[in-house]
């Protein structure tokens, strides 16, 4: 479980050296909000889809989005 309050979920694309990219499987990653520095090495957890991450999170939409 994850203890941090202000959480982001990213999903990124990776690359491959000699060409292509990894779309199949894609690792959601969660990060402090206010990390200065996200990259991999500072993710607090990886979630497998949205719908996994939703059963245990209260997900707040910001105020611009209806």
């Amino acid at each position: 479980m994850i203890d941090s309050e202000n959480i982001y979920f990213a999903n990124s694309l990776e690359y491959w050296f000699a060409g292509g990219n990894n779309i199949d499987y894609p690792e959601i990653r969660i990060f402090e909000l206010y990390e200065p520095k996200p990259w991999r090495n500072t993710d607090i957890g990886i979630a497998p889809d949205m719908d996994y991450a939703k059963r245990y999170c209260t997900i707040v939409k910001p105020y611009y989005i209806k």
